[in-house]
């Protein structure tokens, strides 16, 4: 019996020492990954210390899903067997003047089975000047490769070129190793920080924990402009909220939502920032409301006269409301049908927009402290909009919360947290 167990306690030593060995390599090498040496922000992401720090939960999920079908392993099977190197931690940069593209460089670790995986895809592979190729997964992720790496673009509703990615690719010589970022925050971040964004140029750094189904990001965001102790905020009702979200940040701190306002708008930008007055909001009800729209169509009677017929639909929408603050000429640009229908209540320089009819009269204001905020139950979200990725969130049952507060005048603290405590 006493040499079973040391025999057992001997082994299970050899499989810890081995482990510990693995995940020392696989973080030294790591840091010798490749991002493109003219990054304006760098994005982390540990992908051995998650899981590590959450086997308790992983595990378990893990062990009944395979007992129910064989899906998961299936994919973790297509994933090592892809070819690539699974690094321990992923990499993704933005450049400058493209901060809505992020890229990432891995290294092909065979040839032949990455091949075989990109054939079980129904698109082709392109073949590129100086033995390079280039392959798009969908219209949202595209990839350019050689014989050893791969440079991945991750581009939301923007166009690709496959020129561009391709000069990524052959000069090498313009990416940096990780490891020889010299920057005390970021090196900091890199051994501590499960999740972490970087902004080289100002020095933004926001990271965080990924632990039992919660991540926890806290960070100092450095602003170029003053910034305000109070700030007056729409006065929101606190009640059926599934969204809240306001911001009194300038314009050019913000640049998705600008990007947002270009393409869904058509609203020139440079505009933008000249009539924008430094407040948005936006919040989504749990209710919805219903949108009635008159439909003409016409229809010839016995004589072949022309007849109009007029025809009332109704429509169920989610209740949405977003106010934003600027100069008269610009807020009578934005367009009553974005999606839906918004009917507009004006007082001064701030116009409020809502799906909802003939209910908001006045715009009420409140001094608050936090120049910036963000909130979120995906579960409260209207059955009408469960759809896509929505619908993702709420069977995951995901919160999220970002909250600010003005540490000195240039300088922002921000504190946030993302709950994902599905099934």
């Amino acid at each position: 019996m006493r040499k079973l167990l040391r025999n057992t306690m001997i082994a299970l030593a050899t499989i810890l020492i081995v482990a510990i060995a693995i995940y020392i390599i696989r973080e030294n090498k790591a840091d010798k990954q490749y991002i493109l040496q003219n990054s304006e922000s760098l994005i982390g992401l540990s992908l051995d210390d998650i899981f590590l720090s959450n086997l308790s939960v992983l595990l378990p999920k893990t062990i009944e899903r395979t007992r129910d079908s064989t899906k998961s392993e299936k994919l973790f099977n297509k994933i090592w067997s892809s070819g690539l190197a699974i690094p321990a931690k992923l990499y993704f940069t933005t450049l400058q003047g493209s901060t809505s593209k992020l890229y990432t460089i891995q290294k092909i670790r065979n040839w032949e089975n990455w091949i075989t995986t990109l054939h079980q895809f129904d698109q082709k592979i392109d073949t590129l000047a100086d033995s390079h190729y280039f392959f798009k997964f969908d219209k949202n992720i595209a990839i350019v490769f050689d014989r050893e790496h791969i440079i991945f673009e991750l581009a939301i509703g923007q166009q690709t070129d496959s020129e561009i990615l391709r000069q990524l690719l052959k000069n090498k010589e313009r990416w940096q190793m990780v490891k020889n970022i010299t920057s005390s925050k970021l090196t900091s971040g890199l051994k501590t920080e499960h999740l972490f964004y970087y902004h080289f140029k100002e020095e933004h750094f926001l990271g965080g924990q990924i632990i039992n189904k919660e991540l926890a990001l806290e960070g100092i965001y450095k602003s170029q402009h003053n910034l305000a102790d109070m700030n007056s905020i729409r006065r929101i009702d606190e009640k059926s909220n599934a969204l809240i979200f306001w911001s009194s940040l300038y314009w050019d701190e913000m640049p998705r939502l600008a990007l947002f306002f270009e393409k869904f708008l058509n609203i020139n930008t440079e505009q933008i920032a000249q009539s924008y007055k430094n407040y948005i909001d936006f919040v989504i009800k749990t209710k919805t409301v219903v949108q009635k729209d008159t439909v003409i169509s016409y229809d010839y009677d016995e004589n072949f006269s022309s007849i109009a017929k007029e025809e009332v639909q109704t429509t169920q929408v989610p209740l949405i409301e977003f106010t934003l603050k600027g100069e008269k000429e610009f807020l009578q640009t934005i367009p009553q049908e974005i999606f839906y229908n918004f009917y507009k209540t004006s007082k001064g320089q701030f116009q409020l927009h809502s799906t909802e009819q003939g209910t908001l009269k006045t715009l009420k204001f409140e001094q608050n402290k936090m120049p910036f905020y963000f909130y979120t139950d995906f579960t409260l979200w209207p059955t009408i909009s469960h759809v896509g990725a929505i619908a993702y969130f709420v069977q995951e049952k995901v919160k999220i919360e970002i909250q600010t507060s003005v540490k000195s005048k240039k300088e922002l603290k921000i504190k946030a947290k993302i709950d994902f405590k599905g099934n």
